[in-house]
Formats: C-alpha cells, structure tokens, sequence
C-alpha cells in the first residue's frame, strides 16, 4: 500500500514553489497547498478515454486539500493558463496529521477524476481487487474503500461545479501567497 504525503508527488523530477497553510471548509478542517511547476524532467500525461491528457508540465499548479476525518484525498490540477484539467480524489485509509505541517495518506487504491465538464469516473477498481486477493489490504479497508468511494462519487454527481469552485477560488488564493 502506497503512503503519500503533501511533498511527495513534487520531489524527484521536477521543482516547485511551494505554499502549505491550515484551512476550514465547509467540509471539515484540514490542511491545503499550492504546488508550481517551475521545472519537470518531462510532462507527465495520464491516458484517458479521449487520449492522453497532460496532467504536469511547467507551468502548471496543484492544489491540494487534506481534511481531518475524511477518507479522500483532492488533488486539483490547473494547465499553465490556469485552467481545470481535473478534479483527482484518492479515497484513503483515513488522512495523518501525526505531522501537521505535512500530512500524509494511506492509499486504497481507488479514486475518482472529475473533468471540468462533470464527468465523473471512478478508476482502479482492479487495483483495489487485487490488493485484496494479494493481502495487502483487509477485507475491512476495501468494504471501506468502497463505501466511502460511493460516498464520496453520488456527493460528487450533486456538487461538482462546487468543488470546482472551491478548487479554483483556493488555488488563486494561494498562489497570490506564494
């Protein structure tokens, strides 16, 4: 099982100004950051139904959010013009602020993207099966993992255009910090 934290995505192939501050949301409490890009080895690009979709390049910024008592983890990514690519919720074991400057996450393998258009598709299920029959989880994490998956999912299907707001509304707050 893979942990995560707010730095790690952003430390071996690429630089980034970074700004991290404490946050309350509608949502709960947590911690949030800004990532930009300054410089990457090469762009990273994800494979979609419509082709590969470039999720990091120079230019571009993340945002990220963690809240105490929820089971997801957002990461926002914004294009060098500052436009939405996607919306990427990893659904976790729970989010650790046992460092509360950089928390960290346990991934269940599952996540949802969102694109700026409400699209909503939930990836990696074959992942989280396979961790189940490998014993890398419990059979209790992925009955988790699935429930708060479909939490998470049908809130989405309701409030996206609001959690694209806030995205957008927190990442240019942050950025104006940096």
């Amino acid at each position: 099982m893979k942990i995560r934290d707010m730095k790690w995505s952003f430390h071996h192939d690429r630089t980034t100004r970074l700004f991290a501050a404490d946050i309350v949301t509608p949502w709960g409490a947590g911690r949030e950051a800004v990532h930009c890009i300054e410089t990457i080895r090469r762009p990273v690009r994800v494979p979609t139904d419509g082709g590969p979709l470039t999720i990091s390049d120079v230019g571009y910024t993340w945002y990220e959010l963690a809240l105490r008592e929820r089971y997801f983890w957002l990461s926002a990514a914004f294009d060098d013009g500052g436009r939405l690519i996607e919306l990427y919720f990893d659904i976790t074991g729970g989010n650790d602020f046992s460092d509360p400057e950089n928390p960290r996450f346990r991934d269940l393998y599952l996540d949802i993207a969102v694109v700026p258009g409400g699209r909503i598709r939930v990836l990696d299920r074959d992942e989280l099966e396979q961790a189940l029959l490998a014993g890398d989880i419990t059979q209790a994490e992925h009955d988790g993992a699935v429930a708060h998956c479909e939490a998470l999912r049908t809130w989405l299907e309701a409030h996206w255009r609001e959690a694209v707001a806030f995205c957008r509304e927190r990442k240019d707050a942050l950025c104006c910090s940096l």
